[in-house]
């Protein structure tokens, strides 16, 4: 679908169908607005040297505008995923300090940020995905930069990205590992001002992203309809799961 948005040519994808509509057009304007930016304008402008270095990044021939696009649309996701995760630790090694005691002396040390950053470095499943082109790679990104939010105390911030994933990336499945860190800044938010702000302006932004994710659904598959609310109807309700990649 994206490759269609933005070369007006392609073939669809069943989660993309109008029967289903499984997946919101609302996640790939992003990556089309990338893409167009790098196939239209960068490359036009640097074309040597766009192709040498996609073809540095990449273990077959790039011998096409539109291939170097691809790669160095999924380098610069690789990179913003990195960037997430330094963003992360730093918000652990500034927020979660881990303290020992020694010889009466206590002493600060970020040891749960490097213990993390070694879990990280270490996952292959997080390297792997982290130049993919899927909602779920996505999500993980949002997920990264919430959990700093989270951690940092910066709720408003935390809201927006939790609300943004849940509904605009097509994977609504993540928000269970958001659930937990929402119902811990209810329960530890003490000021009953500061709480009915923050839930006032969740619920103002969830209408607007919604009703804006709807529009954009509405003029690529013809009629009012949520992706939401599809995908989990068509894993959970209805048994349609069971028809997986079979379409």
């Amino acid at each position: 679908e994206l490759h269609f948005l933005l070369h007006r040519s392609g073939m669809q994808t069943w989660e993309y169908a109008p029967q289903f509509a499984l997946r919101t057009y609302a996640y790939l304007y992003p990556l089309r607005a990338l893409g167009l930016l790098l196939h239209s304008v960068i490359m036009p402008a640097a074309s040597s040297l766009m192709l040498s270095l996609a073809q540095s990044l990449s273990p077959y021939p790039v011998t096409t505008f539109k291939l170097a696009s691809f790669v160095l649309m999924r380098s610069l996701l690789a990179i913003s995923m990195a960037l997430a995760e330094i963003n992360f630790l730093n918000s652990i090694s500034e927020h979660v300090p881990m303290k020992f005691v020694l010889d009466r002396q206590t002493l600060v040390t970020p040891l749960l940020a490097i213990i993390t950053a070694i879990t990280l470095l270490s996952s292959a499943g997080m390297a792997h995905a982290s130049a993919a082109l899927l909602p779920s790679t996505t999500f993980m990104l949002a997920w990264l930069l919430a959990a700093a939010c989270y951690v940092r105390r910066q709720l408003s911030a935390f809201c927006i990205i939790a609300v943004t994933a849940t509904l605009a990336i097509g994977w609504p499945f993540g928000v269970i590992v958001l659930i937990p860190m929402g119902v811990h800044i209810l329960f530890t938010t003490k000021s009953f001002k500061q709480l009915a702000a923050l839930l006032l302006g969740t619920a103002l932004y969830t209408l607007l992203c919604q009703g804006l994710i709807l529009y954009i659904d509405f003029q690529h598959y013809g009629r009012w309809t949520s992706a939401t609310l599809n995908i989990f109807q068509y894993n959970a309700a209805g048994g349609g799961d069971q028809l997986y990649g079979v379409e």
